[in-house]
């Protein structure tokens, strides 16, 4: 059976090409905007998942980003492990659009069910302020 090892959301993702060591940037456990709607220039999903050796080597899942249940994005992502039991898998999405404050999930699927979710809290924007000084 596979199953999720860590699932997390971050602004940065880095895989080191020599070490195969994954450096994480930024993550992302609440949102505050400037305003509503806007846009993540930048959103990574890190999924390390583990499969046992009658599990199939390659397997087609779905990578969902909804707010509130709602999808804004849903993509198939191709996990090969190779002859490996682990894999780390790392998506991103690039200028995702945020339409509501909420919560904003990410998650995992395969055949039909969710391997792993990770929520983010995305807060109403600050009131604005204006501030006046006088010399």
């Amino acid at each position: 059976m596979i199953q999720m090892k860590l699932m997390l959301c971050a602004d940065g993702i880095v895989i080191d090409r020599l070490t195969n060591n994954a450096s994480v940037f930024s993550i992302i456990e609440e949102i505050t905007p400037a305003a509503l709607p806007f846009a993540m220039l930048r959103f990574c999903v890190l999924a390390v998942l583990e499969r046992d050796a009658t599990d199939p080597p390659r397997i087609e899942s779905s990578v969902r980003i909804a707010i509130n249940e709602r999808n804004i994005i849903e993509q198939t992502v191709v996990i090969d492990f190779e002859d490996k039991l682990r894999n780390r898998t790392v998506v991103t999405a690039v200028a995702m659009p945020i339409p509501d404050s909420g919560t904003l999930q990410a998650s995992l699927w395969y055949a039909g069910q969710r391997l792993g979710q990770y929520d983010i809290k995305v807060n109403l924007p600050p009131t604005p302020r204006v501030e006046t000084t006088s010399a």
